[in-house]
């Protein structure tokens, strides 16, 4: 008869465990976890025995403690392994954690037990609050900071070993008077935690692996993330889409955080890095068949918004997709195809049939062509034209310039 329970280690020292899993922790026949959570519970098992006394006088003598915390060997080894058998878990089980995973593939009842949150005792260790940060997870993706940064006071930072680099970004964005605090081997007997202003971290400031910062703006942004004016991007000699067509392209794409977004057609990266902004959780692919813009000035344009959740991909679609074997698209931007708009659609469609894509136009035919396949396809298709027109300066007043009317198109 086999007994199955999760506990939660919180930053990794056994020390923070609650009662009822320490309990559970003396009685295990056999402990799974990381090497480094095993390695802590056989360095203080004994300290816990002596401080819990009476509570732990069924401690077991023999325990089998194996370093192993990947759900596909535990899913191999638990079958070999009877009695009360226990795994740590790094951090709080609902947050960020193994656990998730562990129970969707375990066929077999299993109780969970919950740790410290590392984001809880930082907090409480600095003395600020958490229900009003928003959390940004380095630790298995590259979310980005700076656009966080804007659209919240207060940011989390989960892993992370960049943080002069970070507080760089921060300074050279006008931000570098945010307080940033950093804490390092929390809970263990080397914990180390800083407080400083965002320009006074050096560049070349690192951290180990166990380390997390909190950000607190201190000032008003006045910078935009929706609709960012044309002139706060590196231009070079690529067309680019241009603010107020942006923002509609946006507000049409309905992206949300978690999406994976195509770009296609992505010119100077001004729509990649709007929708970089929106699907913050998750992944856009920039795909621009031109290598200068590709391989110079995308990169440069993600670099000045400290944009990371994005794979620019230099070739010409639809090839170039099914070469890649990039995640299946949510939603999906079609700036320009050179000629190959109706392969791109049915390689898009092909891949996820729900997919949401907006395309724009300035010419009779492209709509002519996106409208005859919505029809063969049976899809719905909303489109609307934006006719822009932006007030210039002439002497003593101002004229209205208008630019070439663009046709937005969804397909879905």
């Amino acid at each position: 008869m086999r007994h199955i329970t999760v506990i939660g280690v919180g930053m990794g020292n056994v020390r923070t465990l609650t009662l009822e899993a320490l309990f559970r922790l003396g009685q295990a026949d056999v402990i799974f976890g990381g090497t480094r959570l095993i390695d802590n519970y056989r360095k203080y098992r004994e300290e816990l025995k002596s401080q819990l006394g009476i509570y732990m006088e069924d401690w077991k003598e023999s325990q089998e403690l194996i370093p192993e915390y990947r759900v596909r060997y535990l899913k191999e080894m638990l079958p070999e392994k009877d009695g009360e058998v226990v795994i740590l878990a790094s951090g709080d089980t609902g947050f960020y954690s193994l656990t998730r995973n562990l129970l969707a593939q375990l066929k077999e009842e299993v109780e969970v037990l919950p740790g410290i949150s590392v984001l809880s005792y930082f907090s409480a260790k600095t003395g600020l609050s958490w229900d009003d940060a928003y959390i940004v997870n380095r630790h298995s993706v590259k979310e980005s900071v700076l656009p966080a940064v804007l659209k919240n006071k207060k940011v989390f930072l989960l892993t992370v070993r960049d943080a002069g680099k970070i507080c760089r970004e921060l300074t050279d964005a006008g931000y570098g008077n945010c307080e940033v605090y950093i804490g390092t081997d929390l809970s263990y007997d080397t914990e180390q935690i800083i407080c400083k202003k965002a320009n006074e971290v050096a560049e070349d400031f690192t951290c180990t692996s166990l380390s997390v910062m909190m950000i607190v703006r201190c000032v008003q942004v006045n910078k935009a993330w929706f609709g960012i004016p044309d002139e706060e991007f590196i231009r070079g000699r690529a067309p680019m889409t241009k603010s107020e067509v942006r923002a509609v392209v946006l507000s049409k794409l309905r992206i949300a955080k978690e999406d994976i977004v195509y770009d296609i057609g992505a010119g100077t990266g001004s729509v990649t890095v709007e929708m970089a902004m929106q699907a913050s959780k998750g992944h856009v692919y920039a795909i621009e068949v031109e290598e200068e813009n590709a391989k110079e000035l995308i990169p440069a344009n993600l670099k000045r918004f400290g944009i990371e959740n994005v794979t620019t991909v230099c070739g010409m679609a639809p090839e170039v997709l099914e070469q890649k074997k990039l995640e299946k698209p949510d939603k999906a931007f079609i700036g320009g195809t050179k000629g190959n708009l109706r392969r791109t659609l049915n390689w898009l469609f092909a891949k996820n049939a729900q997919i949401r894509i907006v395309a724009t136009a300035v010419t009779i035919e492209t709509i002519a062509e996106l409208a005859a396949y919505a029809k063969e396809q049976e899809l719905q298709m909303d489109i609307c034209q934006l006719n822009v027109a932006k007030g210039e300066k002439a002497g003593a007043s101002h004229l209205m310039r208008g630019a070439n009317p663009v046709y937005v198109v969804v397909l879905e």
